[in-house]
């Protein structure tokens, strides 16, 4: 089972996510998961907010990751927390 999240990151990161990347995730869970996604997609445009999309994907085949769990996800640009979907 393959868990996907959808986040925004601004303006002053675009060109420094790109797809592949490895991101560092901690689920909000209890005890506390702490796994690797991926970058799968990154919206080649800004928002008038300033935003762009970015898709992660966690491999979740152990399913100990409930869908909407949130959780905090660390690039080397930046961190955010944005719960995780299944899909």
């Amino acid at each position: 089972t393959k868990l996907y999240a959808v986040f925004f990151l601004p303006r002053r990161l675009f060109g420094r996510v790109s797809r592949g990347q490895q991101v560092k995730l901690t689920m909000q869970t209890d005890p506390v998961i702490t796994t690797t996604g991926v970058v799968t997609a990154v919206d080649p445009a800004v928002d008038p907010a300033g935003l762009f999309q970015v898709k992660l994907e966690v491999d979740n085949a152990a399913g100990k990751i409930p869908a909407g769990t949130p959780a905090t996800w660390g690039f080397a640009v930046g961190a955010t927390t944005r719960p995780v979907a299944e899909q």
